[in-house]
């Protein structure tokens, strides 16, 4: 996204009264947290196994296998399965 600050009307003539014109411009950035994104995050754990002695394979358990990781920020997702769930109602019965 781009946002161009022009001069108003009133300022673009000059203290001598000619018209001022455009010479260069300026550029800085800036960045914006947007707080409610979400990401897929593809974790790939490779299986490991030893090819003398034919063992069973090893995966590489660096990151839990949970869909839903909290994120740094701390931020919740709004998904339900993060979302404490409400206590349901007793059931009833019709005899």
């Amino acid at each position: 996204m781009e946002v161009i600050h022009e001069l108003p009307e009133h300022e673009l003539t000059c203290a001598c009264g000619a018209c001022k014109q455009v010479i260069g411009e300026e550029t800085s950035e800036q960045l914006e947290i947007i707080p409610m994104q979400v990401r897929a995050i593809r974790h790939i754990r490779k299986t490991y196994a030893c090819k003398a002695c034919e063992a069973a394979p090893i995966t590489a358990e660096t990151v839990p296998r949970t869909p839903s990781a909290p994120s740094s920020s701390g931020a919740r997702t709004g998904c339900s399965a993060t979302r404490p769930r409400a206590p349901r109602p007793a059931r009833r019965s019709t005899a």
